[in-house]
């Protein structure tokens, strides 16, 4: 029977991201591209043309919610995928680790439980230990992810806190979540008060809708109008809640 149990992480992920320069090693606990894949010139360029216009103001502090050019520039590519956004309700941060991490210091507390796929990120799991989170599994069974039906008996069985989802090539299973199968997941969190968490740091590789696009959240029964999380800039819509706002950025100190 799947049930909520603790977490214990055996090592760190740090530890495994120290083998990365290792010669010869091809290290897949950091999930990145091959360095013979980035396109060094035009980054070189960008950050040439940034140097010629902001000069030494690029290397002083920003917002505390992240530049703000930046910031418009993110919403206008969100709103290309029907996000309704604006660029005062985003925050970045700086990965997915951390923004994962601020998310669960809010919500979470010890001995919640958190849905998660089965396998999942480590690096994610590593935070859930650390917070003290029951992880309640919820098995990938094939190459569309998890099983819906099984999701929807054991959320309403255990009523997580929060469900917490890559929805494009999950790491490290590889699966996507058809678009077709999205619009009842965000039925199932809705119908359960459960907050849909969405890793969509694969945006830019592969690009179906997201998630919580498929549905209005600002009438759901959620602490934080979750519209989505892109766990690039994971904390964007936690920012329209002023009880909630006070509490991220300390953190993010």
């Amino acid at each position: 029977m799947t049930e909520p149990r603790p977490f214990r992480a055996a090592g760190r992920l740090v530890d495994f991201m120290r083998q990365a320069d290792e010669p010869g090693l091809i290290n897949f606990a950091a999930g990145v591209p091959g360095l013979d894949s980035l396109p060094t010139e035009e980054l070189q360029a960008a950050f040439m043309r940034a140097f010629s216009h902001d000069g030494a103001k690029m290397f002083a502090y920003h917002h505390p919610e992240g530049d703000h050019a930046l910031r418009e520039q993110l919403a206008a590519r969100l709103q290309t995928r029907g996000a309704k956004v604006r660029g005062p309700e985003l925050v970045t941060v700086t990965g997915c680790t951390q923004g994962v991490q601020l998310l669960i210091s809010i919500l979470i507390k010890p001995g919640d439980i958190v849905a998660v796929e089965a396998p999942a990120y480590y690096g994610m799991l590593e935070v859930l230990s650390v917070a003290g989170a029951k992880v309640l599994p919820l098995p990938i069974t094939g190459p569309d992810g998890i099983d819906l039906d099984a999701t929807e008996e054991l959320l309403t069985r255990w009523k997580p806190r929060a469900l917490i989802v890559c929805a494009a090539l999950s790491n490290p299973s590889g699966v996507t979540i058809p678009e077709s199968k999205r619009p009842r997941l965000v039925e199932i969190c809705r119908k359960n008060g459960v907050r849909l968490i969405e890793d969509d740091k694969r945006a830019a590789e592969r690009a179906p809708a997201h998630i919580s696009e498929r549905g209005d959240f600002d009438h759901a029964p959620l602490d934080v109008s979750l519209h989505f999380l892109w766990l690039q800039h994971v904390v964007q819509s936690i920012v329209k809640r002023p009880k909630i706002r006070p509490r991220v950025y300390p953190l993010r100190r």
